[in-house]
Formats: structure tokens, C-alpha cells, sequence
């Protein structure tokens, strides 16, 4: 998975001999072997020293000092280990109870801490996922066993081998391809959607996953659609109820706070954009620790060159949940909600209200709208659209003046360099009949309009967006 780090925070008085009340506690200084060009990766770090009262004039009895607790780095190797090779044939899994009998068929993951297979009962595939007897998994199948969504890999049982090995089998799932970045939009923010589904799910319960990578997704092809599920929750806690001992620190997914042991159901958000932001660029997002480096992540996420709608609007929903405190990151509701996963009735019927709204003469959604505007529709939006549609608006807005002299409703002139009279004709054009021409540059439904406007205007729907949610104090206006 990357660089790593195991973090382990030790309560148990075993581990610790009695000391003196009148030495200092003394900790280990994190091991730095094999850490190379990783090793300042955290200087502002520290260990946590534990300090007694000192004695009193008379001797009373003292209670027992209590343990200190201790924080170890340990590096987990960049290459995972090596997976064994099974032949076409597989084998046989052969359960304590000889009724029970699982064929492995393919190693599909190898971590080091656990293998998964793809297996078969009688006829049904399943995924086996082999654990040593030793490792305790009371925890991931207590949690596992309580989820039921369509978008987490669902429990089935768990059984012991005659090898003295612990298998938990779960439903079937692929793992997602590492092409993924090329798939088309609808099929990753399928996959986006379906996984946001899956952490509000966990959040309600909630409940921490910590491990949301590429290596713990998993897809079902049902042919012209596909379901993406959430696995692996052997390093997830239920928040509130139990404090995190152990952790290992995913290079590029990670949340910053995790590196202070401050972590909370937000965690996952962060984790959840950085998984975003490798279906897209097939990249890893930078790990940081401090708000300082915020920097790294703003810029990886600028550095996506295509400057189209989808993109801009891809860039502004990160940014929004890659915030350095979680209490400012996005819900799983409004990543539901933003515009990024719209269809084009959706922006549409943005337009549609913010023309409204304008209309009744606001001029406080006015000003959030007319700023920065110029990035939008540079120093004439009418120069960028073409010359055939420029006449046949010209040609609709002579007819509403003569409407006008009739005594109808007075038609806005066209004025080339405001954001309100762009949207206002967008909304014209979507709510009216629309003539040949407009027909034959921008289709005649909904999808091919705004394929026409957004192609013209790329950070028109992201712009208004942002606009509105500032007029209607960071909520949206439906």
C-alpha cells in the first residue's frame, strides 16, 4: 500500500515495570532503522513522558503509578510481500466440520497480514479471507457482522481450518482495476457515489473504517451496471466506544489528524477524497501532518490540467473535502449533493432558480455572483458563443422590444458583460421552444443544452454554485 506506519499505543501494565517515583520515565525514541529518506517525514512528533508528585514529609501510602502510554513508529516495508502462485486448480479448504468444504481458487490480495482468495461453495463464489489462528479477528467480525448495505462486503461466517488456519468468508467481489482512471465518468462516479453511500452507512453506525484505499474496494458486474462494495474493517473501531491502540498510516490516504491520535468520524472523508483523487489521476494524494503543508494537497489537486466542467466541478468537491480540520470537511450528504454528480436537469434547474431569484431584484445573490464573474465569461461572454446563435439572440431580443411597445412584460437587453444576462438566456432557451438554429447547435433536450453552454462556459455551474451557497449561508437553495 505504500509507505506505512504502525502505530501502537500500549495500556497494559505487563509491559511496564514499576518505577521509581523519583525517576523520570524514560521512552524509547521511535526507531529510525530503515526509515532512509522517510525519516523526517514527522519531526514535530514527540514522545509522551509520564511524571509523578514528589513525596511527602510524612510517608502515606501511594497508589500504583500508572503505565505509560507509549507511541512506536514502525516501518512496514514499501513492497508488499510477494503472493504466491495457485494453479488453475486451486484447493480445497477443509473445515473442522466435514460438512463444510470451500475450493480457493485465486489469491487476489496478500498484505502480509491476511490473504484473500476467491472460493467457491458448492456453486456459489465467495471470497476466503485467511488469517492465522493466532490473530484475533473478534473485532472485525463483530462490526462486519452488524453492517447491512449493498455497498459493504457483506459477512457470511467464519470457520477453522484443519491447518489451524482462520478463514472468514464474505460475498463476492473483484477488485477494482488499476485502470480505473480511464473508465468513463458515469462508471467512476458510480463507484464514487456507491463508496459515499457505504461511509454514510458506517457513519450513522458510527463507525471508523481507517483503511479506505483502492486495495479494500471491491466491484460486482451485473453487465450494463456495477456495484462497488467497501471490505476489509480489520482496523476499524466504533467511534465513542473504544480508543484506537493500533493503526497503520496509508501513504497518500491518511488523514493529518490521525497523526495526533485526534481522529473522529471526519477521518474518513478525508480518506474518501483521496481515494476520489486516484480513480481520476491514478495518483496518490500527498500525506501530511500539519496545516503548513496544506499547500501540497491545494496544489496536487490544481495540478489536474483538463479544464473541463467536470473537472472544475471535480476540483471544487476535493478541495471541499480534503480541509485540513474535519469539522470543516464535507458531509457525506452534501458530497451527495454537489454538483459534481449532477445530471443536466439538475444544473438547469439551477440556472432556472438563480435567474428567478435575480428577478425579484436581489441584490445580495447579485453581488456574490457578479464577483470574480470575469473568470467565467471573460470580457464578453456574447464573443464566445457562436456567430449564428449571437444573431438568432439578436433576433429574440428584437422581438420581445416589439412585444414590449404592445405593452407586454419589458425583455433585459443583452449585455455582453454580465453573468446575470448569460444566465438569464440559458434559462430563456431551456424554458421556451427553441428555433432550428438553436436546435441545431444546442440539441433539443436537456443533456446536448448544457453539453453546448458548458463547453462555452466551463466554471459557469461551478461558479454559480459557490455563489448560491454563500447567498443561502452555505446551504443550498432547493
Amino acid at each position: 500500500m505504500g509507505n506505512c506506519f504502525s502505530v501502537k499505543n500500549e495500556r497494559d501494565q505487563n509491559h511496564y515495570p514499576r518505577q521509581n517515583r523519583n525517576e523520570p520515565s524514560s521512552l524509547s525514541p521511535p526507531p529510525t532503522t530503515r526509515l532512509n529518506a522517510q525519516s523526517n517525514l514527522y519531526p514535530n512528533l514527540s514522545t509522551p513522558t509520564f511524571t509523578t508528585q514528589a513525596p511527602e514529609a510524612i510517608p502515606v501510602p501511594q497508589p500504583q503509578p500508572q503505565p505509560v502510554p507509549q507511541i512506536q513508529y514502525v516501518y512496514l516495508p514499501l513492497i508488499p510481500p510477494p503472493q504466491e502462485s495457485i494453479d488453475s486448480s486451486g484447493f480445497t479448504v477443509l473445515s473442522k466440520n466435514p460438512h463444510l468444504r470451500y475450493k480457493a481458487n485465486s489469491l487476489i490480495q496478500n498484505d502480509g497480514m491476511a490473504k484473500i482468495y476467491i472460493g467457491y461453495l458448492s456453486d456459489k463464489k465467495v471470497l476466503l479471507k485467511e488469517f492465522s489462528i493466532k490473530q484475533n479477528i473478534d473485532s472485525e467480525i463483530a462490526i462486519l457482522s452488524s453492517l447491512d448495505h449493498k455497498n459493504i462486503i457483506k459477512f457470511i461466517m467464519k470457520f477453522e481450518a484443519l491447518n489451524n488456519r482462520l478463514f472468514l468468508v464474505t460475498d463476492f467481489g473483484e477488485k477494482i482495476s488499476r485502470s480505473l482512471h480511464l473508465k468513463n465518468d458515469v462508471y467512476k462516479k458510480d463507484a464514487m457515489m456507491h463508496l459515499t453511500s457505504a461511509v454514510d452507512y458506517l457513519q450513522k453506525m458510527e463507525i471508523i473504517h481507517f483503511q479506505i484505499v483502492p486495495e479494500n474496494i471491491f466491484v460486482v458486474n451485473h453487465g450494463s451496471s456495477c456495484t462497488f462494495k467497501l471490505g476489509n474493517f480489520s482496523k476499524s473501531i466504533v467511534s465513542q466506544t473504544k480508543t484506537l491502540k493500533q493503526f497503520q498510516c496509508i501513504e497518500g490516504y491518511t488523514a493529518p489528524e490521525i497523526f495526533m491520535q485526534n481522529y473522529s468520524l471526519a477521518s474518513d472523508i478525508w480518506s474518501l477524497g483521496c481515494l476520489f483523487y486516484y480513480f481520476v489521476t491514478a495518483q496518490k494524494m500527498n500525506t501530511i501532518i500539519n496545516q503548513i503543508q496544506m499547500g501540497r494537497v491545494i496544489g496536487k489537486i490544481k495540478s489536474i490540467k483538463e479544464e473541463t466542467t467536470s473537472i472544475i466541478l471535480f476540483k471544487d468537491l476535493l478541495i471541499k473535502m480534503l480541509k485540513f480540520q474535519g469539522s470543516k470537511r464535507l458531509s457525506t450528504a452534501d458530497i451527495q449533493k454537489h454538483p459534481y454528480f449532477w445530471n443536466a436537469k439538475q444544473m438547469i434547474d439551477l440556472i432556472v432558480n438563480v435567474s428567478r431569484i435575480m428577478e425579484r431584484d436581489d441584490n445580495e445573490l447579485k453581488t456574490f455572483l457578479f464577483k470574480g464573474s470575469s473568470r467565467v465569461i471573460g470580457d464578453s461572454w456574447v464573443q464566445r458563443i457562436d456567430e449564428d446563435v449571437t444573431t438568432e439572440l439578436k433576433v429574440i431580443k428584437k422581438n420581445y422590444r416589439n412585444f414590449n411597445r404592445g405593452g407586454g412584460k419589458k425583455k433585459e437587453d443583452l449585455n455582453e458583460t454580465s453573468i446575470k444576462s448569460l444566465i438569464t438566456t440559458i434559462r430563456n432557451i431551456s424554458v421556451h421552444d427553441r428555433s432550428s438554429i438553436m436546435i441545431f447547435y444546442m440539441g433539443d433536450n436537456d443533456e446536448q443544452l448544457m453539453d453546448y453552454w458548458n463547453l462555452k462556459f466551463p466554471y459557469l455551474i461551478e461558479h454559480i454554485y459557490n455563489a448560491t451557497l454563500q447567498y443561502n449561508n452555505k446551504e443550498n437553495i432547493y
